[in-house]
C-alpha cells in the first residue's frame, strides 16, 4: 500500500471518528435548527441537504428529527457514503436518507428549493470558497437556511508540559495543522478569503 493510499484510509478512519466524537454538539445544533421553523413560525423542514456529509452524523441527526425522506446527503467519496449508510443503517435510519456521490459545484439539485443547507468543514476544501458559500445559499427557498460549520480557534486539552518530551507540544501540532492548511489551500489554487466567515455569508446574501 502506497502512502497516499495509507494517508486515505487514515482520513475515512479519522472522519468516522471525528463523527462519533461530533455526535454530541451535532445533535444540539441540529435540534436547534429544525426547532427554529416552530420558533419563527415559518413552515416545518420538508428538505434538508447535508452538502459533504462526510460520515453521515448530521444527516442521521437530522432525519432522527424529522423522519423519512426530508435529508439527502451529499459527498463526493463513495466510501464515505458508505460509512454514512453503515452509520444510518446502525441508527435505524434505513431508507430513512438519500446519499448521493456530486461535488458542491456540480450539486444534482434545483436552485431554491432547499427549506435547509448544512455544510461543515467543505468549503475550506473548495477551491473558490466563497463562490462555494453562493452556490450553496443559492439552493435555498426564499427563507431558507444555510448552516455553515468551519474551523476556528484552535481546541485546547493538553497541559503545557505533558511530561513527555519538550514542553509546548500543543502548539507545535498547532503549527503543523497550520502548515497542513495553507498548503492544501495552495494546492487547490484558489483566491484567497481574507475575511471572516460572517462577512462570507454576508456577501453570498
Amino acid at each position: 500500500m502506497t502512502i497516499d493510499q495509507h494517508l486515505a484510509e487514515w482520513w475515512l478512519t479519522n472522519l468516522e471518528t471525528s463523527a462519533r466524537f461530533d455526535a454530541p454538539w451535532v445533535a444540539d445544533a441540529v435540534a436547534w435548527l429544525v426547532g427554529g421553523s416552530s420558533r419563527d413560525g415559518s413552515q416545518p423542514l420538508q428538505r434538508v441537504l447535508d452538502v459533504g456529509c462526510g460520515a453521515g452524523g448530521a444527516a442521521c441527526a437530522f432525519a432522527a428529527a424529522l423522519g423519512p425522506g426530508v435529508v439527502t446527503g451529499f459527498d463526493r467519496d463513495p466510501r464515505l457514503l458508505a460509512i454514512a449508510g453503515r452509520r444510518a443503517a446502525d441508527a435505524g435510519l434505513a431508507g430513512h436518507i438519500r446519499w448521493l456521490a456530486a461535488r458542491v459545484g456540480a450539486l444534482p439539485v434545483e436552485p431554491g428549493s432547499a427549506d435547509l443547507v448544512w455544510a461543515s468543514g467543505v468549503v475550506h476544501h473548495v477551491p473558490d470558497q466563497q463562490a462555494a458559500i453562493g452556490t450553496l445559499a443559492g439552493l435555498l427557498r426564499p427563507g431558507g437556511r444555510l448552516a455553515l460549520v468551519e474551523g476556528g480557534l484552535p481546541v485546547r486539552c493538553l497541559p503545557f508540559d505533558i511530561g513527555l518530551g519538550a514542553v509546548g507540544l500543543e502548539s507545535r501540532l498547532d503549527e503543523a495543522r497550520s502548515r497542513w492548511f495553507a498548503d492544501m489551500r495552495d494546492e487547490l489554487g484558489g483566491p484567497t478569503l481574507p475575511y471572516g466567515w460572517p462577512e462570507a455569508l454576508r456577501r453570498a446574501g
